[in-house]
């Protein structure tokens, strides 16, 4: 079962002449990640403590273990945390990109549960508005409820501007942007049969919007089996950075059919979400948008898709047109 923790980076390093920010989240130190007992598939969320106030920099899934020298090779820098000892290490290019501008309002720190010997408990506050300064230390473990409102925080800030201002996250902000969240109880929902012909018109709903779908097993379970736990754009195996995503978005039941979706990598399920990657169904290959360009994600332009061998479990290539098409209005290309 996979476990998620919370790693504290010290605030006078979170800056971005010391950190990278805008890189997937790749790296992280401390010398009790075994004696925690953190292992590969875990989550962890990379913090940090200001002025009493949580900062969430993003997230990265356990691959391997590694030594500080082996960390400074892999990181090419030579100014990573000296007293770390063990460092955990995620697939490439797979983790959140670091975010140093992102605080969360302590309404919503509240609502962050650990795993304790006496059972869930909040993180401590000084006041009413202050966490202790040993908050975040000691890599606490967090249930698995906190650390899909997370995910939450990260999915809905990641696709707004980079400002280089600071950024409190409410709850109030969540719903602005989130809109309906499925409530993880549609576990038939993927075995339903779904219409190719019959796409109801999403052009109200925000094609940026980016939902947590991991809750929808079902439908998850299906594509994982269809593409071979494979993600179609990339070919990552790692099965705990592989998200269900809807082509045409989510509107109930009948759109988590497995022709409706792909497998893709956490990053990537982003930009899809944000119509920056598309595909172009006369050649079934990947179509990277200008705005990617110059950037990690410009390498897969024209790169085929990975299809199930199954042709009944292949994404439907009516709703990878709507997809682009809708990412091109969206996007003001039309």
């Amino acid at each position: 079962m996979d476990r998620f923790w919370v790693c504290h980076w010290l605030f006078r390093n979170w800056r971005p002449d010391t950190q990278r920010e805008g890189q997937p989240v790749r790296l992280a130190g401390s010398n009790i990640f075994r004696k925690r007992g953190v292992s590969a598939g875990d989550s962890v969320y990379i913090v940090s403590l200001g002025a009493g106030q949580l900062y969430l920099g993003g997230r990265m899934v356990v691959e391997r273990f590694v030594s500080r020298p082996e960390a400074l090779l892999l990181w090419n820098d030579d100014d990573l945390y000296d007293d770390a000892v063990k460092w955990v290490v995620g697939p490439e290019q797979s983790g959140t990109l670091l975010q140093l501008h992102r605080r969360l309002s302590p309404a919503l720190t509240k609502q962050l549960r650990y795993l304790t010997k006496m059972g869930p408990r909040e993180p401590f506050f000084v006041s009413e508005t202050e966490l202790s300064s040993q908050a975040t230390r000691g890599l606490p473990e967090l249930t698995p409820e906190p650390a899909a409102l997370l995910d939450r925080v990260i999915d809905v800030t990641d696709r707004l501007p980079r400002t280089g201002q600071l950024l409190t996250v409410t709850e109030q902000m969540l719903r602005a942007h989130h809109g309906h969240l499925p409530d993880g109880n549609e576990t038939e929902s993927a075995l339903l049969p779904f219409d190719p012909q019959v796409i109801d018109d999403a052009r109200t709903r925000n094609l940026a919007l980016i939902v947590q779908r991991r809750g929808q097993t079902a439908f998850r379970e299906a594509l994982l089996r269809a593409h071979d736990s494979t993600c179609c754009f990339s070919g990552c195996t790692v099965e705990q950075v592989l998200e269900a995503v809807h082509i045409v978005p989510y509107q109930g039941q009948t759109t988590s059919h497995v022709r409706n979706g792909l497998l893709l990598r956490t990053d990537l399920h982003t930009r899809f979400d944000l119509g920056l990657l598309t595909v172009d169904t006369a050649t079934m290959t990947i179509a990277v948008d200008s705005a990617l360009q110059g950037s990690i994600y410009a390498e897969l332009d024209g790169r085929g898709i990975r299809l199930p061998r199954n042709p009944g479990d292949q994404s439907a290539p009516r709703f990878l047109e709507y997809h682009r098409e809708q990412s091109n209005r969206y996007n003001g290309r039309w």
